[in-house]
């Protein structure tokens, strides 16, 4: 057989296809050679100024990040894969926790209190008020999903396959990464004082 041969029974995936599967060591400086992986797998397959390349981009950063923070402190290896076999794209990142973690509950509860809203923008601005606001510390937020559904515009899905492991998956269903519309300030760090005008 010569390399111009077809491979007989192959097949092959349709134009457009995209399927990234890694497993990586649990190191903070990895996330970005991560987030331009992504950017540039995405935009081979895309067209390059797509929307959804860089709202991945960061849903993918976001995802790792999260399983940094909250993930076992022994752990080996983190799975991440970016798969895309039609208009969805999925970013699932699964990691070990400790068998006591109140994270993953913890998660559940924060997904549930996204969907309440009618908007991702919404439960933005209200994630943006408890930031800000006088009745919580400033940190204690929990931007990082919220970002993913407004800014990525994905929904999320959580499920522990173990005791000891989640799993976390971003899906952008559409074409192009959908914002609602609405008065979300674009700069969180000023972001306080406006919100308390908002009332």
């Amino acid at each position: 057989m010569t390399g111009a041969e077809p491979l007989a029974g192959a097949v092959f995936n349709p134009p457009g296809a995209l399927r990234i599967e890694l497993s990586l060591a649990p190191e903070w400086g990895r996330i970005e050679f991560i987030r331009v992986a992504v950017g540039q797998a995405l935009a081979a397959v895309l067209h390059p100024h797509d929307d959804r390349i860089d709202a991945l981009s960061m849903v993918s950063a976001e995802l790792l990040e999260n399983a940094l923070k909250y993930g076992a402190r022994d752990q080996r290896a983190v799975g991440f894969t970016v798969e895309r076999t039609g208009d969805p794209i999925a970013i699932t990142v699964e990691n070990a926790v400790d068998a006591a973690s109140p994270h993953p509950d913890a998660l559940r509860v924060r997904l549930a209190w996204i969907a309440r809203f009618p908007s991702p923008a919404q439960a933005y601005l209200a994630a943006l008020r408890d930031l800000y606001g006088d009745e919580r510390p400033r940190g204690s937020g929990g931007l990082g999903m919220v970002r993913i559904a407004y800014e990525g515009g994905c929904a999320l899905h959580c499920e522990t396959p173990a005791v000891d492991r989640i799993l976390v998956r971003a899906t952008l269903a559409g074409p192009a990464a959908p914002r609602s519309s609405g008065p979300v300030p674009e700069d969180p760090g000023d972001a306080g004082e406006r919100l308390r005008r908002v009332d």
